[in-house]
């Protein structure tokens, strides 16, 4: 995974205003090819999220798989509170991706 700058992202998120609010939608591909990245995303997440600038941050996720898996799309609506999110992350179990089509 390669390195994020994240004052860069920090700095090109903020305005000119005293507040700012950001709706982060993040679709992600929890077949087992994954596995490897999920933990790593999750913290990459983790940091940005906690360091952001940005006063109001809402937070969904969309996970996706194959044809044929448990669901092929499954959504979390948005929410502020981040200990949800990063449960849902946590929940996000790699399986499944025999290298056919995503469903997405």
């Amino acid at each position: 995974m390669s390195q994020i700058d994240f004052d860069h992202f920090n700095r090109s998120l903020s305005l000119s205003s005293s507040s700012c609010s950001f709706d982060f939608v993040l679709c992600l591909d929890t077949t087992s090819s994954m596995i490897l990245y999920l933990p790593k995303i999750r913290l990459l997440l983790e940091y940005m999220l906690k360091n952001s600038n940005i006063d109001d941050i809402r937070a969904a996720l969309i996970e996706f798989r194959d044809h044929g898996e448990e669901f092929t799309i499954r959504t979390h609506d948005f929410v502020q509170t981040f200990n949800e999110f990063y449960t849902w992350l946590d929940q996000c179990s790699p399986v499944g991706g025999m290298d056919s089509p995503e469903a997405i």
